[in-house]
């Protein structure tokens, strides 16, 4: 059965952490959906697959690795009629005068089929 969840995270060097760790763990499990930097040291995912392999994804992010940890982490259930395409993609914000001004769609992101993981050029 598919589900979704919504995840807000502290987290030092956030933006890296997503183009990293984060990608790898949603490559890993085979999840898609959205992740982005919603102000410093913050971030949210949105997060759909099977529910085992969301549940494996949590499992992850909770254990991290000795070079990334993740602190106060807050799930919640979100609708699960959103369509991400079998994509998980990473969405970069800019600053300006210190408000979020406009995003973009960073070219590190995947399709998820039900057995291989294919990257997006």
């Amino acid at each position: 059965m598919k589900k979704c969840i919504k995840l807000l995270f502290e987290v030092k060097d956030a933006q890296n952490i997503l183009n990293s760790f984060i990608l790898n763990q949603a490559q890993a499990c085979h999840v898609e959906g959205v992740g982005q930097r919603i102000k410093d040291g913050m971030v949210q995912l949105y997060v759909c697959a099977q529910e085992e392999q969301v549940d494996d994804f949590i499992d992850r992010l909770y254990l991290g690795t000795q070079d990334v940890q993740l602190y106060n982490i807050k799930i919640e259930t979100s609708p699960s009629d959103r369509s991400y395409r079998g994509v998980f993609r990473i969405v970069e914000w800019f600053y300006e005068d210190n408000f979020f001004k406009h995003g973009k769609i960073l070219d590190k992101r995947f399709r998820v089929s039900k057995s291989e993981v294919f990257f997006l050029s």
